[in-house]
C-alpha cells in the first residue's frame, strides 16, 4: 500500500482498518476511484460497498449517471445495474421512453434488448 493510496483513502473520509486497507488495495481500488465516488455525491460509502463496486467493475461514470438520475440510489442497486450491463448511455436512451422511469423499469428495458 503506497503513501499516495493512503493519502487518497484519508482524503475520501474513510477510516478503514489495516485489513480493510489491504482489501481495498487488492480489489483494484485506486485514489482516482475513491475521488470519483466522492465527487459522484456518495456520502460515507462503506469499505465493503467500495470493494464490491470495484470488484464488479462498476465505472465511476455509471455511478455518477445513476446518482444523478436517482439521488437516493444505493451502491447495491448500482452494482446490480452494472451486472445487468447498464451503462450511462443506456440511461440517456431509456429517458426517450419516459422521463420518470424507475431503475427497475430501465433494467427491464435493458433485459428486453430495447436499450
Amino acid at each position: 500500500v503506497s503513501p499516495e493510496f493512503l493519502r487518497a483513502v484519508s482524503d475520501s473520509g474513510l477510516k478503514p482498518s489495516a485489513k480493510e486497507l489491504v482489501e481495498l488495495a487488492h480489489s483494484g481500488v485506486s485514489g482516482q476511484y475513491l475521488r470519483a465516488l466522492r465527487d459522484s455525491g456518495f456520502k460515507n460509502p462503506s469499505v465493503q460497498d467500495i470493494v464490491e463496486a470495484a470488484r464488479s467493475g462498476v465505472r465511476p461514470d455509471l455511478i455518477r449517471a445513476l446518482k444523478d438520475a436517482f439521488p437516493q440510489i444505493t451502491m447495491r442497486d448500482i452494482v446490480e445495474a452494472a451486472h445487468a450491463g447498464l451503462n450511462a448511455s443506456d440511461l440517456r436512451q431509456a429517458r426517450e421512453y419516459g422521463a420518470n422511469l424507475t431503475l427497475e423499469q430501465i433494467l427491464r428495458l435493458k433485459h428486453a434488448g430495447v436499450i
